[in-house]
């Protein structure tokens, strides 16, 4: 059983979070949510939360919709509670933000203290390695 905690302000909209202790979809294990969002996060803390957030999308979204829009998108930072995401693409970044912003912000209130938004960035692409 999933309960609602009150309110949360997010991105000039008001939503519900769902609180990670009722959440019983994902075992806690060694992670302590929500994590506080006034100090830099780690890559680690950064790929594991991505991890997370990315499993609630998946559920949420299907699997065929998470495969085609965020397989590529990674967690790039988190800074003054705003959430950036490096897309492997403009059309992807442009696309995510206009249909899955509301569940990205909804998504990462349940496991950060505050999340004020969420930004893109595009990926410049791998790196080639010089020639001859």
């Amino acid at each position: 059983m999933i309960f609602l905690t009150p309110a949360v302000k997010c991105a000039g909209n008001l939503i519900s979070a769902l609180s990670p202790e009722t959440d019983t979809r994902h075992p806690r294990m060694h992670n302590t949510y929500p994590l506080d969002c006034s100090v830099p996060l780690k890559k680690p803390q950064l790929k594991t939360l991505w991890n997370t957030v990315s499993s609630d999308l998946r559920s949420e979204l299907g699997d065929s919709t998470f495969d085609l829009w965020f397989t590529d998108f990674k967690l790039a930072k988190i800074e003054n509670g705003e959430v950036t995401l490096r897309a492997p693409g403009s059309m992807y970044s442009i696309w995510v933000e206009e249909n899955f912003k509301e569940s990205l912000i909804f998504t990462f209130n349940k496991y950060l203290s505050s999340c004020e938004g969420i930004c893109f960035e595009v990926s410049s692409g791998p790196k080639s390695k010089g020639s001859g």
